[in-house]
């Protein structure tokens, strides 16, 4: 029971140690405001006045003119396989087990999909940040036996034409969050990997804590929270190493 309420807590974004983001410093091209920040694995995301879920196949936007009374205003079908949804400026990046897609969501009530790209059959959480995105393919569930465990690096600079640009072999991938010249990537049970990215084309380990098993993170402003299968991790990531400030322990 405990660990599917902190699951679903990172999945939905609801966090609170998360803030609502701001655009005050562009350097790294912070994402639009939110209502909270999401971990990859989010299956919603709330964006001005509007909320943005995904199912197996659509993407359905809900006015929150009205709070108390959501109202379903669109649904656009996308494909099959959709698994993920994270907001980055103006644009949607959509997770599914065969692409990743591009939405763009300048009209609010209507995104408009700017592209596809396509990988081999995965599972597969997907951030962004600056020119990047970075999408983790795992092999680990029934629909994802033929794929690989890789990072790969996407070059969205022309966000209607994304194009790979590098890939890293990974264990078991997960999650992944990026923050500024930090990197991280959820490995399951084996752990969590922090990188350096201060090339973003080539990721640079710089941290494996093999004792923290996760499958999602949320990193923001130095902080970051991971949660794993036993219990949720809050860490530091000022500093090299990164030094753990709370766990909550899961009880099985």
């Amino acid at each position: 029971m405990m660990k599917n309420f902190i699951y679903s807590i990172l999945i939905l974004g609801s966090l609170g140690a998360c803030s609502t983001q701001n655009n005050s410093d562009n350097t790294f091209g912070k994402a639009a405001p939110t209502t909270g920040q999401a971990g990859s694995l989010a299956r919603f995301a709330i964006q001005g006045d509007n909320l943005y879920i995904v199912d197996k196949t659509n993407l359905r936007t809900f006015s929150l003119a009205n709070p108390t009374e959501p109202k379903q205003i669109h649904t656009t079908n996308i494909g099959f396989g959709i698994e993920t949804i994270f907001p980055y400026q103006n644009k949607f990046f959509i997770g599914a087990s065969d692409a990743m897609y591009i939405y763009d969501f300048s009209n609010p009530e209507n995104p408009v999909q700017l592209s596809r790209y396509q990988h081999i059959t995965a599972c597969d959480p997907v951030v962004a940040q600056g020119n990047y995105a970075y999408v983790t393919l795992r092999n680990s569930q029934v629909t994802c036996l033929r794929s690989e465990n890789v990072l790969e690096i996407v070059d969205i600079s022309n966000p209607t034409n994304p194009q790979m640009v590098n890939r890293l072999s990974m264990i078991n991938p997960h999650g992944l969050g990026v923050d500024g010249t930090d990197l991280f990537v959820t490995e399951g049970s084996n752990g969590l990997k922090r990188f350096d990215i201060t090339d973003p084309l080539k990721p640079v380990e710089k941290e494996f804590l093999r004792n923290t098993a996760s499958f999602d993170v949320i990193p923001q402003n130095k902080m970051l929270i991971a949660v794993g299968s036993d219990g949720l991790y809050q860490y530091d990531y000022s500093q090299n190493p990164m030094q753990l400030l709370s766990k909550i322990p899961v009880i099985k």
